[in-house]
């Protein structure tokens, strides 16, 4: 069964502080494909006097297959970053619901984490709306390092309310993320939990109420986190 953490409160935060540990999170997690696509490319200009030899040709391909698949995720991070961390509209500007479904199909591409757009999705939302929801997919990826499946749907009164649940039959517990998100046991902000601390400071600020729960029933674990807005 899902069950509900207890909610206390904690300090404030110093807004210098979570964008110094958001920059350092998103140089980590985009430094692996740009060595990639530095290392490949450095190879393949280093590889000429091979040119005609067929393992060397063989070899050549592969960096070039893996350039390619580098710079798609190096890509595909920083769009994700970009909407989920920065700021590119006002927060009330009508967006469209695909460049979400785009920007996480090319995110999760040969990833083992499955995304499920339910049919209640709307095609625009706003742009805060955005924000929001691509943050709740990216915190709940954190608990599926062995894969899983993760379901968005829309619902409440005029579909207000934004339900992202994540299953699996094994994932990192999502203890950190309850704590963070629920205000539990005075979390201090670094650069493995800071997602959250924003994710849960930008739903303040919108006036949005969070729920994070989650279990085990019939040998399938699961997380659910909602966004309840206020119109």
């Amino acid at each position: 069964m899902l069950f509900a953490k207890e909610k206390t409160e904690v300090s404030g935060l110093c807004p210098i502080r979570i964008s110094e540990l958001l920059l350092t999170r998103f140089t980590h997690d985009i430094a692996g494909p740009i060595s990639a696509v530095s290392n490949g490319l450095d190879f393949l200009m280093n590889d000429a006097k091979d040119a005609e030899d067929p393992g060397a040709i063989e070899i050549r391909n592969q960096a070039v297959d893996l350039v390619e698949e580098s710079a798609n995720q190096s890509l595909a991070r920083l769009q994700a970053y970009r909407v989920a961390y920065g700021v590119i509209y006002n927060d009330t500007a009508e967006t469209q619901v695909k460049e979400i479904t785009d920007i996480v199909k090319r995110f999760f591409h040969k990833s083992q984490v499955e995304i499920r757009f339910g049919t209640s999705i709307p095609e625009t939302i706003s742009a805060i709306k955005r924000r929001i929801l691509l943050g709740m997919i990216l915190t709940l990826s954190r608990v599926l390092i062995y894969g899983g499946k993760i379901n968005i749907s829309f619902g409440g009164e005029k579909k207000k309310q934004i339900i992202v649940r994540a299953s699996s039959e094994k994932y990192k517990e999502p203890v950190l993320i309850n704590d963070v998100l629920m205000e539990k046991n005075n979390i201090e902000p670094d650069v493995e939990n800071v997602p959250y601390f924003f994710i849960r400071e930008t739903c303040k600020k919108a006036g949005v109420k969070i729920s994070f729960k989650y279990g085990e029933e019939n040998g399938v674990k699961s997380v659910e986190f909602i966004a309840d807005f206020p119109q």
